[in-house]
């Protein structure tokens, strides 16, 4: 297991371990992009205000001579619910903005693989339905830099594949617990 997943799941585990989190919403589920596809768990701290966590994979390769190595993220974001709109059947639909961070193992567009590290925003909409289902499309740039080993040095750059997330939608599935 990687250093990054133990400490999504140490963090998963205190906040649900934590006597206030147990009382408060909380969602768990899966998204999908063009991108990758990845494990989500929100932790609601108001009726305005939710933590992401999230897990990902990239499935996207930039060039075939790159190694067939996956690439991983973990992300957490603090997003705010600035608009509600309730249908006449009692669905909700939530825009929600927020920054975070986010690190990861990847390739870049010209760079090997290695390392990388930045802030992010979440920008999206979500329909939560009655029966505790949530669905959502967010987008999630990114702006951070990258290390990749050339020959005996370490050569730092922007990370451009993080710059190229603004653009890709992401399609998530949540089930609702606590509520």
């Amino acid at each position: 297991m990687t250093p990054v997943t133990r400490t999504l799941l140490l963090i998963c585990a205190a906040m649900t371990l934590c006597t206030n989190a147990i009382c408060q919403p909380k969602t768990a589920g899966t998204s999908y992009s063009f991108s990758g596809v990845g494990l989500t768990y929100e932790y609601f701290t108001s009726d305005d205000t939710f933590v992401q966590l999230q897990l990902r994979t990239d499935s996207v390769k930039d060039a075939p001579t790159k190694g067939n190595e996956p690439c991983f993220a973990a992300s957490a974001t603090w997003n705010i619910i600035y608009k509600d709109i309730t249908s006449r059947n009692g669905n909700v639909i939530h825009l929600t903005a927020g920054p975070g961070l986010i690190a990861g193992i990847s390739d870049d567009f010209v760079s090997g693989r290695g390392p990388f590290a930045g802030l992010a925003g979440r920008f999206g909409g979500e329909c939560a339905f009655d029966r505790r289902i949530t669905l959502s499309i967010t987008v999630t740039p990114m702006l951070g830099v990258h290390l990749s080993r050339v020959d005996d040095y370490i050569n730092m750059k922007l990370f451009r594949k993080g710059i190229s997330y603004a653009i890709m939608p992401e399609i998530g599935v949540k089930y609702t617990f606590g509520k």
